[in-house]
């Protein structure tokens, strides 16, 4: 049993170490992620590519996503808390118009009617991953690991479907080692 004089004590250690621990926390960057008009499916973003453009608008990362859905940037990935406020969707416009896309979905979608008949645009995902190629031949990166965040627009039944779903695992394996010949050196 504490006793009450020890009580302030235990107290003040536990309140030390709480506070300790959450101001390891990183803050990240706040981050827009533009996507090509009407595209419905699978975005990939691998991180810390040499040679890849990184875009910053002030002290947002924007991520233009191409048409092919993969995108290759320079920057790191950008780890840490971040308020959701911080983190903008829009399809891209031709025209440079952007539109928001505010539905976010974090978890896993059931296969339910009340899901394949909800029609809301909605972005799903965006952990980040680690991916190793299969190493074919020996080259100077053959510990290759490439940094990725994973993402998913459109309806919950597309999802469900699997509309334009991009699997890491078919994206060719000499696409992957050009990635890893160009990481940045750290």
């Amino acid at each position: 049993m504490i006793r009450l004089t020890k009580a302030p004590f235990v107290f003040a250690t536990c309140l030390f170490f709480l506070s300790t621990a959450c101001s390891e926390t990183k803050n990240r960057l706040p981050e827009t992620y533009t996507i090509p008009n009407g595209y419905i499916g699978s975005f990939i973003i691998f991180y810390n590519i040499s040679g890849a453009k990184t875009k910053k608008n002030n002290d947002t990362l924007v991520y233009d996503i191409p048409n092919t859905g993969i995108l290759l940037t320079e920057s790191d990935s950008n780890e840490g808390w971040v308020d959701t406020e911080n983190l903008k969707y829009y399809y891209r416009h031709p025209n440079g118009d952007l539109i928001e896309i505010k539905e976010r979905w974090t978890t896993s979608v059931i296969d339910t009617l009340e899901n394949r008949t909800e029609n809301k645009i909605t972005i799903f995902g965006g952990g980040i991953g680690v991916i190793k190629p299969r190493v074919l031949k020996p080259t100077n990166n053959t510990r290759c690991e490439l940094t990725y965040s994973s993402f998913y627009v459109g309806t919950k039944k597309d999802i469900l479907d699997g509309v334009n779903y991009i699997d890491l695992l078919e994206i060719p394996n000499k696409d992957l080692m050009a990635y890893c010949e160009r990481l940045v050196k750290t």
